[in-house]
């Protein structure tokens, strides 16, 4: 198996104001760099979305990912 060269992302595309909806994010081709020295390339297969992250999307929640994390 190769190297992947090129990659996709689910970007945060606005705030929701209510409900969180297709508009919320936009998908995203980006290209992999080959990992340096000391790193590793990792394929996620599983994704996991909480019901926490609802509260992280909001304005408050960007406020506790700069203080907290």
């Amino acid at each position: 198996m190769g190297f992947p060269t090129s990659g996709t992302r689910i970007a945060l595309a606005e705030r929701p104001k209510e409900h969180v909806t297709p508009s919320t994010f936009r998908k995203e081709s980006t290209q992999v760099k080959q990992p340096g020295e000391k790193q590793v390339l990792v394929q996620v297969q599983y994704l996991s979305v909480d019901p926490a992250m609802r509260g992280w999307l909001s304005k408050f929640g960007l406020l506790l990912n700069i203080f907290f994390f």
